[in-house]
């Protein structure tokens, strides 16, 4: 059986999942915006497709859904981000 979802309806289901495992809120907005994006191009391998290993990254603690991305500006023309081990997304 096939089911169709609307992208919104997809980001939802992706977000649910997401913050089950103990991705916050904003990151895992994120992340299912990246998903759906990728999805909706065509591009499943990089959308939908992802978010069981994306959950399990994060149930077995190789990826910090806790992550909070800290950004610094040491110089004028350049930014540096650390994810906190976190996705990459936000």
């Amino acid at each position: 059986m096939t089911v169709v979802l609307r992208p919104d309806d997809l980001a939802a289901l992706c977000r649910t999942v997401l913050e089950r495992v103990g991705v916050l809120p904003a990151a895992a907005s994120s992340v299912a915006r990246a998903l759906v994006a990728a999805e909706c191009m065509g591009i499943p391998s990089h959308g939908m497709a992802r978010l069981p290993q994306y959950a399990d990254q994060v149930a077995a603690g190789k990826v910090r859904g806790d992550a909070i991305p800290r950004v610094e500006t040491p110089l004028p023309a350049t930014v540096r981000v650390d994810a906190g081990c976190g996705f990459a997304y936000p």
